[in-house]
């Protein structure tokens, strides 16, 4: 099921402008730099803030936004119990290959959340540089195959 993509590019240490289309979404992070812990946080608030309720996490160091995100959407509701509907699920992938993480975006089953799919992708390019075109192609491919 391919559904609205968006690709959103973010160099490291810039501050997260980008308005999200359509809310909730689920977002593939895409990271290829290290970054500094206290810029993960913020862009991991903005991620919470902006309504996406199911991250992926591909590339250097996965596994530390998978925890920054989570730490995001606790703050978000002041440690406390989070609503229904409104808790952030998390993944880190660093064992595949991003084209799986693709497939398995577009065809995950969200019914935890009461929805089957959400109906907006975003896709998160920490990068130095643009690659708008080949993410959205490798997606492209990714939907069509199955792993």
């Amino acid at each position: 099921m391919k559904r609205p993509l968006q690709y959103i590019h973010l160099p490291p240490d810039t501050v997260p402008s980008a308005v999200v289309a359509s809310r909730p979404f689920s977002a593939v992070v895409i990271i290829t730099e290290e970054v500094e812990a206290e810029w993960r946080h913020v862009v991991s608030e903005w991620l919470v803030k902006e309504g996406c309720l199911c991250m992926m996490a591909w590339g250097t160091d996965c596994s530390r936004w998978d925890d920054s995100v989570d730490v995001a959407n606790l703050e978000a509701h002041s440690w406390g119990d989070i609503p229904k509907g409104q808790s952030v699920m998390t993944t880190w992938h660093d064992d595949e290959l991003l084209s799986e993480v693709f497939w398995n975006a577009d065809n995950s089953n969200f019914e935890w959340l009461e929805q089957k799919h959400f109906k907006h992708l975003v896709i998160l390019d920490i990068s130095e540089t643009n690659r708008e075109v080949q993410m959205k192609e490798l997606y492209a491919k990714s939907c069509e195959s199955v792993p």
